[in-house]
């Protein structure tokens, strides 16, 4: 077995840090957009406190997905 080998597209790299790059750039935009709509959604009394609850909360998971994937 030769040890250059890759077992993912992912691992090769020149494919990853595009791919990292475009993922890292989704989440933030993800967290941002969420942050923003639950706020001027709310402020325009179209959602509920308790929906703009859950748009913020995804946003926080998109963040936190985000900032994981730094650290590796």
């Amino acid at each position: 077995m030769a040890s250059n080998r890759y077992i993912y597209d992912s691992q090769r790299s020149d494919m990853a840090p595009f791919t990292t790059n475009m993922m890292d750039l989704i989440l933030r935009v993800i967290s941002v957009s969420m942050g923003i709509s639950a706020v001027a959604l709310l402020a325009m009394k179209m959602i509920t406190v308790e929906n703009a609850v859950i748009l913020l909360g995804i946003g926080i998971v998109a963040i936190s997905l985000e900032r994981l994937s730094e650290k590796q």
